[in-house]
């Protein structure tokens, strides 16, 4: 929590510093990263010997359940998000606000047992996120690069199709890098700064939709299970470790508030 207040913090002040240019442009959007690949995900007892688990695929990852013969039942789906992107026009930062909301399954054997079993768990995730944005900050198609986190809540946990209690699974953070285009339409004007002042008149654009399109990695910083669960005056899962990342393509949607026109001009 202390490293998402700081990077909240300083993205502040840059609004701050910056607060007497352009006002910036707000959208709200709807996101979804759709799993395309594990990288890793490994399981580990309390002996340290790897576990035998398998993430279980869906959504995009339909040819490979095909081809791997997975259930596409309990599968993994995509993480929809709901959130607010943040971009300044003569800036090449910008950031976003979400909370999605994660579907995770796997299958694994117990240590001392022969048959896997079902895990599947529901949660949601609040998100913050960075872009640098490569080219212009006010043309229409912009590279970027993102970095950013999230903090993991499960909300439900089922083992083979059984309720289980969600006390078994931690909460813990995530990390994310990737490289994305985003998809904005251009603002109309123009800025100009000398050592007197400055001047600057801009028009928002009449098109006010946003898209993205990007390509993830996220890992997590946390054990999936948590060591400190007690059943029935046992530690069922102590010692239990968890390695899990994944390679995601994202597809964004949506659209800028109206904005009205603004001019500024040096004093």
């Amino acid at each position: 929590m202390k490293r998402f207040i700081i990077v909240l913090g300083l993205f502040l002040i840059v609004l701050g510093v910056s607060a007497q240019r352009p006002m910036p442009r707000i959208a709200m959007f709807a996101q979804f990263d759709n799993h395309l690949a594990s990288a890793p995900f490994r399981m580990y007892g309390p002996d340290g010997s790897k576990l035998d688990a398998q993430r279980l695929h869906n959504g995009l990852n339909l040819w490979k359940a095909m081809i791997a013969d997975e259930d596409l039942v309990y599968g993994n789906a995509p993480q929809p998000a709901l959130g607010f992107f943040i971009s300044m026009p003569m800036i090449p930062v910008a950031a976003k606000f979400s909370c999605a909301y994660e579907r995770s399954a796997f299958t694994m054997t117990y240590p001392g047992e022969t048959e896997s079993l079902l895990h599947v768990s529901n949660g949601i995730k609040p998100e913050f996120e960075l872009y640098y944005v490569f080219t212009n900050p006010i043309s229409f198609f912009r590279p970027s690069l993102m970095l950013g986190g999230a903090y993991h809540c499960p909300i439900s946990y089922y083992i083979d199709g059984n309720k289980a209690d969600v006390a078994t699974l931690n909460k813990g953070f995530e990390v994310s890098a990737g490289f994305s285009f985003l998809f904005i339409p251009a603002v109309e004007g123009g800025y100009s700064e000398n050592r007197q002042g400055y001047s600057l008149e801009v028009y928002s654009s009449s098109k006010n939709a946003y898209a993205e399109l990007g390509l993830l990695y996220k890992y997590a910083l946390f054990n999936y299970f948590s060591q400190n669960y007690v059943n029935e005056g046992s530690m069922p899962y102590a010692g239990f470790q968890s390695k899990y990342g994944e390679i995601c393509l994202r597809l964004v949607v949506g659209g800028f508030f109206q904005s009205r026109s603004l001019r500024i001009s040096s004093l």
